[in-house]
């Protein structure tokens, strides 16, 4: 079964969330040496706790970070007191997105940055230069089928050809990956 993380935003700066109208609840502000700050500061009922992520006075807004069950009081208590809204991490609002679109165009941005770092990681390693390939990884074994298709044609190495070859790398990986040797030990 899959965990399921969820935020629970506070729309009230978290200077209010500690106000003391918690503790006639057994909701008392516990400080943690080292961790608790004026904008990251920590509730307990004497059993659980839940830390608080906030702004100051007079930014609005403060959220935390939970799994369903992890401090069920605190947070019924925090409901009932302020106006609140909990996303799970399926939802865009999670991830601080407004949308599904904004999300979805997000994830494709990074998809096409980390594309592009494989790319000349892949070109690096077959060039002989630095790349963070390293034995065992999914990523030597990819950095492995790319020279084995350098090998037998160069021209992937022309830029054009980027997609094609990053393509080739990803469907040749996907099918070795079971059987695929994956090592550190460079085949020249």
């Amino acid at each position: 079964m899959t965990q399921v993380d969820y935020r629970f935003d506070i729309y009230a700066p978290i200077d209010e969330v500690f106000d003391g109208r918690l503790a006639k609840y057994g909701i008392n502000e516990i400080v943690k040496d080292g961790r608790s700050s004026e904008t990251e500061r920590c509730l307990t009922d004497g059993f659980d706790s839940a830390w608080v992520y906030g702004h100051v006075s007079p930014s609005p807004g403060c959220s935390i970070d939970y799994r369903f069950d992890d401090a069920p009081g605190i947070y019924v208590r925090l409901q009932q007191l302020f106006q609140t809204e909990v996303f799970s991490d399926n939802e865009p609002q999670y991830w601080g997105f407004d949308s599904h679109e904004d999300w979805d165009n997000h994830l494709a941005k990074q998809a096409e940055r980390e594309r592009n770092r494989l790319y000349d990681d892949l070109v690096n390693f077959l060039t002989l230069r630095a790349h963070p390939f390293q034995k065992d990884t999914v990523g030597m074994g990819k950095a492995l089928v790319a020279h084995e298709l350098v090998v037998n044609d160069p021209t992937y190495l022309d830029v054009r050809r980027k997609s094609e070859f990053l393509n080739h790398v990803d469907e040749r990986i996907e099918s070795k990956t079971k059987h695929y040797p994956l090592s550190d030990k460079v085949p020249w």
